[in-house]
């Protein structure tokens, strides 16, 4: 009993403590001080106290101290952990000051639909929802005992369609959480069609500061990256950040 008492203690004081760094942090914000929310933030990051709140309050410090990648890399990080409405519009006017910004080629209808549906829930969410359409598909198969009723069979193959969009859904949303993907940290940088630098190697094309990427493989000190629009090649480890 007594050990129980003293580990709720010290969970109480953790807790308290975390909090009060995170308000500390805050207000050096709020007083302009972005090199010490800074360096408090990272210290609760260092202790494994992350949240979305905490990258997205990082990114705006950042920010503010014109570190544009790392303000980028910071609200990347925070939509990971959860979508958030105001996270995006911050990212997006960061990389809108990066000079000579490489755009993307624009998502198509279905691209955007499909991205906003993923992200309307987070990953466990939408877990629990196939989970919930699943189980009910099931019980209307075993309520119905079988028997040929019109009503129960319109209701089984709705719920069993619903259910089988949700799998997908689940199993897209899965992957984009895992996802191995990473921050371009260097100006104009120049991807390779081989892991070497050797004078013979071709140039492919620029990335620009602040890109997200997919890592797809490693080899050695360098990465193989993947874009959104399908182009691939090798850049160097030392020349990102990696999101996870």
């Amino acid at each position: 009993m007594k050990k129980y008492l003293i580990s709720i203690l010290l969970l109480s004081t953790n807790l308290f403590a975390n909090e009060s760094l995170f308000k500390r942090a805050n207000n050096e914000y709020k007083k302009g001080n972005y090199e010490i929310a800074i360096q408090t933030y990272e210290q609760l990051i260092n202790l494994d106290k992350i949240s979305s709140d905490l990258y997205y309050n990082l990114g705006n410090s950042y920010y503010k101290v014109e570190n544009l990648a790392e303000a980028i890399w910071c609200y990347e990080k925070s939509l990971k952990i959860k979508n958030d409405k105001k996270t995006v519009e911050n990212l997006n006017i960061v990389k809108s000051k990066i000079k000579n910004r490489i755009n993307p080629l624009p998502d198509t209808f279905y691209q955007k639909w499909g991205k906003k549906t993923i992200n309307f829930f987070e990953v466990k969410e939408w877990q629990i929802i196939t989970i919930l359409f699943i189980w009910m598909t099931v019980s209307s198969i075993l309520i119905s005992n079988f028997k040929i009723i019109e009503l129960r069979k319109y209701v089984f193959y709705i719920l069993a369609c619903f259910s089988i969009l949700l799998v997908f859904i689940s199993y897209q949303s899965y992957n984009n959480f895992i996802k191995k993907e990473a921050i371009i940290f260097t100006s104009s940088l120049p991807v390779n069609s081989e892991p070497t630098d050797n004078i013979k190697n071709k140039k492919l094309f620029n990335l620009s500061l602040g890109t997200k990427v997919e890592v797809v493989k490693t080899n050695d000190d360098w990465i193989y990256i993947k874009l959104n629009d399908g182009r691939k090649g090798w850049i160097r480890e030392n020349d990102v950040k990696r999101l996870n």
